[in-house]
């Protein structure tokens, strides 16, 4: 039951998102690792490790009812909340180029896979206070869906990315972001772009003082978060 109303508020969220230019829906998530790996990346899961193997990894960001992006990360590239943190940042940036002279973010809603190792954590949560804070929108939710429960609509785009690879493998890095081009065809929504180690931004360290350990405290066990402001008679 629980699962089930918070996959209901996602598509409110999405809805909502489509209803107003001021919301922003989307979802973060990383392509199966092991189906991206070069050379000769086939869209599958290959047990046998005696190749020597770049691996590379896919992050989709789907903006609903706006654009879909997906970064392809080199093998250098850190798998942690500095690389995630960047690709939203990016995501965001973007949106605000976007809007028509005169509008704003108004809310954010942010769905991310349900892991402590680079998106629940208190950096995470720093930079999404950081974003109300700063004035880039005036409310903002971060959701997550809990583990084994995490199959979403940006599931279907990396199913789509896999088939393409199963049929012309990418045998060269730079191969990669062609094939995942080639698996959208001609929608003009999906644009595919490398994200190389020298463009990632160190949020760690950068947030890394900015937060109360006791304020943060037993994170692990919820789902979800919201920021908005709360201003007093002092303002």
């Amino acid at each position: 039951q629980e699962v089930k109303k918070e996959r209901e508020m996602y598509k409110q969220h999405r809805e909502r998102s489509a209803k107003d230019e001021e919301c922003i829906s989307l979802i973060v998530d990383g392509m199966d690792q092991k189906k991206s790996y070069v050379p000769g990346a086939n869209g599958q899961r290959n047990s046998d490790g005696t190749q020597p193997r770049l691996q590379t990894r896919i992050v989709g960001v789907k903006v609903h009812s706006r654009f879909e992006s997906y970064f392809v990360l080199p093998g250098n590239v850190p798998h942690n909340s500095n690389t995630m943190l960047t690709i939203i940042a990016l995501t965001l940036g973007k949106i605000v180029l976007s809007l028509a002279r005169g509008k704003g973010i108004k809310c954010v809603y942010i769905q991310m896979d349900n892991t402590c190792a680079h998106n629940k954590n208190k950096i995470t949560l720093v930079f999404m206070q950081m974003l109300v804070s700063c004035g880039i929108t005036a409310e903002l939710e971060l959701c997550f869906l809990p583990v084994g429960h995490t199959h979403e609509d940006i599931d279907h785009a990396f199913s789509r990315i896999a088939f393409c690879l199963k049929h012309r493998p990418a045998h060269a890095f730079c191969q990669l972001a062609s094939r995942i081009s080639e698996s959208f065809k001609s929608d003009r929504t999906v644009n595919v772009q490398i994200l190389h180690c020298t463009q990632i931004l160190d949020w760690m360290r950068f947030l890394n003082k900015q937060f109360d350990d006791v304020a943060l405290a037993g994170i692990s066990e919820l789902h979800a978060f919201r920021f908005c402001h709360t201003l007093d008679e002092s303002g």
